[in-house]
């Protein structure tokens, strides 16, 4: 059967996932178009919105699944298509992410075809940035960043792209600056009538307490359609446009799109517990991990005067490897109890990582440097024996699995032992960490932690009486 051109553009204006499969192909020339069922649901569920069914939606679904494609690029310009005078506010947790959308979906609405679907709908020229754009009916796109947050802008549409930068969803600060400083006193109130507009949360999980829990846990009224990559049991999808009749069932087992997720692909995403379980099927873990209660960890005012320094050394596991992270402790030790008083993290080189420790034991005199005996610790215990004058101590992490080392050293946090700054820079992130253990996506805070722990409890005294100074006098024979 042949169809006009008429017939065509016809069906593009009324139906949403003919519009987004049209904007894709517009937004990847030569790039083929893999359709799926998942795309059709989630088209359904805007399309309700957009008629009034229900004000507002969650969308969680894995990444690489045409969440901004769908939701933040095509949507915006399918309802201005349809109103020109709509004003629609969208933000993502990056200003140049949201430009990015803001680009993209305007690159939709210059188009031929748009145009044509859409005659009323003309962009107004001359007063244009790139993330934001007006129609000649006063209808607007705005872009910000949850960063940066609104200046007086407000809308009927409100659109909210992953809030949250993954990298810092066990920031407790950056987390919690999301909920409330974007959201509760900003996103939530930039609706022009709060009993009619559109609101739209779409993004990947990331944590217990992220946006999509703090909205589920605090109020009523969303829609939530969660998509995982693999059923974990039967599922079954109703349509909102249908709700007489089953959309889609998964199967335990089935994966959303095997065209773009191979059994290999799933299998080494699988090999990241915590990532794969929140963001691709949309179960983040408890905040709690189980093994380390915020409660336990006592929180200090002043620093006690310090008996003695311990330097406790996590390394990175191979040089240069930018995807793991070293984390050095600086902790003090008063009446067998002891205190983080700082904590250096980041995703070091070797060369970086042996300055920073060897200016750190240089900054005072510590009874021991604790290494853990892997990776890059190998190099750096050689090259502080050799250049420092200090006990230093490998920590052989053959002993037992990451958690149980951390279980065997739990009593003592448990005890109150260990001790952490009120207010820190580093304070609540390391805490995050030991918190959520074993269900985070790091855990080199743990170890360090761990490593310091299990010496302190097999220490014997005293304890700089078992320095290997070797390479350090023969490279300094007669200085002193």
């Amino acid at each position: 059967m042949t169809y006009t051109n008429e017939e065509i553009e016809n069906e593009i204006r009324n139906d949403l996932e003919l519009f987004v499969i049209k904007s894709f192909i517009t937004l990847n020339p030569g790039k083929k178009f893999k359709n799926n069922w998942h795309v059709g649901l989630i088209c359904d569920y805007f399309s309700a919105m957009i008629r009034g069914d229900f004000l507002k939606l969650i969308v969680n679904q894995p990444p690489s699944t045409l969440k901004s494609t769908v939701g933040t690029i095509s949507v915006p310009a399918f309802i201005l298509g349809h109103d020109p005078s709509a004003q629609i506010l969208c933000s993502s947790h990056d200003k140049a992410l949201a430009t990015g959308l803001a680009v993209k979906s305007r690159v939709v609405m210059a188009s031929d075809w748009y145009r044509k679907v859409f005659p009323n709908t003309i962009i107004q020229t001359g007063e244009n940035e790139k993330a934001n754009f007006t129609t000649t009916k006063r209808g607007y796109r705005l872009s910000v960043s949850t960063a940066s947050g609104f200046t007086g802008q407000k809308g009927d549409w409100l659109f909210a792209d992953d809030p949250h930068d993954a990298k810092d969803i066990h920031s407790e600060t950056k987390r919690v600056g999301v909920l409330y400083n974007f959201y509760e006193e900003a996103w939530k109130n930039r609706a022009n009538d709060l009993n009619t507009a559109r609101m739209m949360l779409n993004m990947q999980r990331l944590h217990e307490q992220d946006l999509t829990g703090h909205i589920l846990a605090q109020e009523t009224g969303w829609e939530l359609l969660k998509i995982p990559l693999e059923a974990p049991q039967k599922l079954i999808f109703i349509s909102p446009l249908a709700a007489d009749r089953i959309y889609k069932t998964m199967e335990k087992g089935e994966i959303l799109q095997p065209s773009r997720f191979n059994a290999e692909t799933v299998a080494n995403i699988k090999r990241r517990e915590q990532y794969f379980a929140t963001q691709y099927q949309q179960e983040p873990a408890p905040m709690e991990g189980g093994l380390f209660k915020r409660k336990d960890i006592v929180r200090y005012d002043l620093l006690p005067p310090v008996a003695k320094w311990w330097l406790s050394i996590d390394p990175n596991n191979k040089q240069g490897e930018k995807n793991d992270y070293s984390s050095i402790g600086i902790w003090g030790e008063y009446e067998n109890n002891y205190y983080l008083t700082d904590r250096i993290k980041g995703q070091y080189s070797y060369s970086q990582l042996k300055t920073i420790t060897i200016n750190t034991i240089n900054s005072r005199r510590f009874e021991a440097v604790i290494i853990e005996n892997i990776g890059n610790g190998i190099a750096l215990i050689d090259d502080v024996r050799n250049e420092c004058n200090v006990t230093v101590i490998p920590s052989n992490p053959a002993r037992g699995s990451k958690y149980y080392r951390a279980e065997q050293e739990a009593v003592q946090v448990i005890g109150g032992r260990l001790r952490v700054p009120k207010v820190a820079p580093h304070a609540e992130e390391y805490i995050d960490q030991l918190a959520v253990f074993p269900n985070g996506t790091h855990d080199d805070d743990v170890d360090m932690t761990s490593q310091f722990l299990a010496e302190m409890r097999n220490k014997p005294a005293p304890y700089r009486a078992k320095t290997n100074r070797t390479g350090f006098e023969e490279r300094t024979k007669g200085a002193f």
